[in-house]
C-alpha cells in the first residue's frame, strides 16, 4: 500500500472514530428553525464548496448571519494566533450540531458528509 493510500486510510478511520465518540452524545438542544438558520448562514457562504468546523470556526467571527446562526450553542470567539476564532469546545458542538443533521431534509437543503470529514449540500427539489 503506497504512503498517501494509508494516510487516507488512517485519517478516515480517525474520522469514523471522531463522529462515534460525537454521535454517542446527545446534540446540542437546537429546534428545526434553529438548525434551519445554520443550514441557510452555511449555504449563504459555501454552497458548492465542501467545509468542515474549522471553517465555521474561523469565518463566524466575521459573517454576521453565521454568527448569529450559531447563537442557539451559545457561541464564543476567542483571539487565536491567525485571527477570532471559535472556542474548541464550541467547534466539537458545531460539528456535533451538524453529524445530527447529516441525511435530513431540513427545508430543502440535506446536509451530506465525506468519509474525510468534509460537509458539503444537496438542494433538494421542491416539496409537493
Amino acid at each position: 500500500m503506497s504512503i498517501e493510500n494509508e494516510y487516507f486510510r488512517r485519517l478516515i478511520e480517525k474520522t469514523r472514530r471522531d463522529d462515534a465518540a460525537l454521535l454517542a452524545r446527545p446534540p446540542p438542544l437546537v429546534n428545526d428553525g434553529a438548525s434551519l438558520n445554520l443550514l441557510r448562514a452555511l449555504v449563504a457562504k459555501w454552497a458548492f464548496d465542501a467545509f468542515d468546523e474549522t471553517n465555521i470556526s474561523v469565518s463566524a467571527p466575521y459573517d454576521p448571519q453565521l454568527k448569529r446562526a450559531l447563537e442557539p450553542i451559545n457561541a464564543r470567539f476567542r483571539n487565536w494566533a491567525g485571527g477570532r476564532a471559535l472556542l474548541r469546545k464550541n467547534q466539537r458542538q458545531v460539528r456535533r450540531w451538524l453529524l445530527a443533521l447529516v441525511g435530513r431534509d431540513v427545508g430543502g437543503m440535506r446536509l451530506t458528509r465525506d468519509a474525510l470529514g468534509w460537509f458539503e449540500f444537496e438542494i433538494l427539489g421542491p416539496r409537493q
